[in-house]
């Protein structure tokens, strides 16, 4: 079932973004490769509970990080498929930007942001 998981995520993301999926790919193999590794090692009777605690871990961090830090809720409270789908996407985007990849990309998803704040300012008014 992972395989399939992982090669439905691939294929996600070269669909919506050719480079960016390119760029993706390998560390979706890589983290597929690592928790398939972890589940031979232990087994997966021990597997199981590792996931399920580094999966509540994350998701507790990931709400009190959202409520505290930034005052708001997170993106899974408004869409699961977002969260699922969308969220890991946007955050691989920051990682190829900080590392100068794909710059075009990066003006137009800022210019379509200000337009974005902008429309939000003029809407409340």
């Amino acid at each position: 079932m992972s395989r399939v998981v992982t090669l439905f995520y691939i294929l996600y993301c070269l669909v919506l973004s050719p480079k960016l999926g390119l760029l993706y790919t390998p560390f979706l193999l890589l983290f597929y490769a690592v928790s398939r590794a972890f589940c031979n090692y232990a087994g997966p009777d021990a597997t199981v509970p590792w996931a399920l605690a580094f999966h509540f871990i994350a998701w507790f961090a990931q709400i009190v990080g959202h409520y505290v830090f930034e005052g708001k809720s997170p993106a899974f409270m408004d869409s699961l498929f977002q969260s699922l789908l969308a969220a890991p996407i946007v955050i691989w985007l920051e990682v190829v930007f900080s590392l100068g990849f794909m710059p075009e990309t990066k003006a137009r998803l800022q210019r379509a942001r200000v337009v974005a704040k902008a429309r939000k300012a003029v809407a409340k008014n």
